[in-house]
C-alpha cells in the first residue's frame, strides 16, 4: 500500500468523516446504530457485513476499500470483473455488489460515476493514465478530469439515458495531476440500481 493512504478501517473511516456531507450524527441516523457501535468503529473496532455494506454506500465509497485498504480492493475486484465487461469492452447486465468491487482486466479506464456526481469507483488503468491514487480520486468529479466538460452538457447525457438505453459516445481530453491532457473516446452508460448510476468506458485515442 502505499504511503499516506488510510491502511486501517479506523483510519478510512475518519478519512471519510472530513467530508462534508458525512457526520458522525448521519451514520448514526442512516444505519439506525447506538453511539457505542459509532465510538467502537472510531477507536479502532471492527464491523460487521450488516452495517459494512449499508455503511460503504452512506459513505460513497467501495466496500472492500472500506474494509481491507487499497491493496485488497485491487486484488478482489478481478473476481467481479469477469461478468461485467466482454472483450471489446461491452457494458454488461450487473448487480449492486458487482459494481461495488468492480476493477478493469482491460488496458481501458472504467469510471462508476454516482448520481452525486462523484467517482465511486474507478480501475487501475484510470488511476495510473491520471497519475491519482484511489484516494485521491474518491474525492473527484468528472468535472475534474474532462476540463472542457460542463454541467449543462453532463446533465443531458445523463437525461438523454433516461428513455435511451443505448451507450453515448463521444471524444474529449483528460486532463491529468500534473496539468497535462491527452485525448480519449468515451462510452457513457445508465445502469439501473436503487439509485441512476453511470458507467464510463474511457480509451486513448
Amino acid at each position: 500500500m502505499k504511503t499516506g493512504l488510510p491502511n486501517t478501517f479506523r483510519a478510512r473511516l475518519e478519512y471519510c468523516l472530513n467530508k462534508p456531507e458525512i457526520s458522525r450524527a448521519k451514520i448514526i441516523k442512516q444505519l439506525s446504530i447506538s453511539n457505542p457501535t459509532m465510538t467502537n468503529w472510531t477507536s479502532g473496532g471492527g464491523i460487521d457485513d450488516e452495517y459494512l455494506f449499508p455503511l460503504a454506500d452512506l459513505l460513497g465509497v467501495p466496500w472492500v476499500w472500506l474494509k481491507h485498504g487499497d491493496a485488497i480492493y485491487k486484488k478482489s475486484c478481478k473476481d467481479y470483473i469477469a461478468n461485467l465487461y466482454s472483450t471489446d469492452v461491452k457494458i454488461a447486465e450487473t448487480n449492486e455488489k458487482i459494481l461495488d468491487s468492480i476493477l478493469n482486466l482491460t488496458n481501458d479506464e472504467i469510471y462508476i460515476i454516482s448520481e452525486g456526481s462523484k467517482f465511486s469507483h474507478v480501475s487501475k488503468t484510470a488511476t495510473k493514465n491520471l497519475g491519482y491514487s484511489y484516494t485521491e480520486i474518491f474525492k473527484m468529479s468528472p468535472y475534474d478530469i474532462k476540463h472542457e466538460l460542463s454541467t449543462k452538457f453532463f446533465n443531458d447525457m445523463r437525461e438523454a439515458l433516461v428513455t435511451n438505453k443505448d451507450v453515448i459516445s463521444f471524444n474529449t481530453q483528460h486532463k491529468k495531476r500534473d496539468g497535462s491532457k491527452y485525448d480519449v473516446g468515451v462510452k457513457f452508460k445508465r445502469v439501473e440500481l436503487d439509485s441512476p448510476t453511470y458507467v464510463v468506458i474511457v480509451k486513448k485515442v
